[in-house]
């Protein structure tokens, strides 16, 4: 369902609109200047689950495997990378 309603009332209604929003998330309300619609308020999607992005990508560099490039013997990276920084 839209409902517009001028830019004007928006301003002084926003806290109303966006309880009304809460409570019908279905509702679009279209905020209009001089009858052209310039912009909508909806109510926020659900959220999804969010993911862990370190555990994700250990996941993934198992998957992918050792890596084809031979490192050096003997050289950790996390020894001397501040001789490339």
């Amino acid at each position: 369902m839209v409902q517009a309603i001028p830019v004007s009332e928006v301003r002084q209604k926003l806290s109303v609109l966006l309880k009304k929003l809460r409570k019908n998330p279905d509702l679009t309300i279209q905020i209009t200047l001089n009858g052209i619609p310039v912009g909508e308020l909806k109510a926020p999607q659900k959220v999804r689950s969010r993911v862990n992005v370190g555990k994700e990508l250990f996941k993934l560099g198992r998957e992918v495997g050792a890596p084809e490039i031979d490192s050096p013997s003997g050289i950790s990276v996390s020894e001397h990378h501040d001789q490339f920084l």
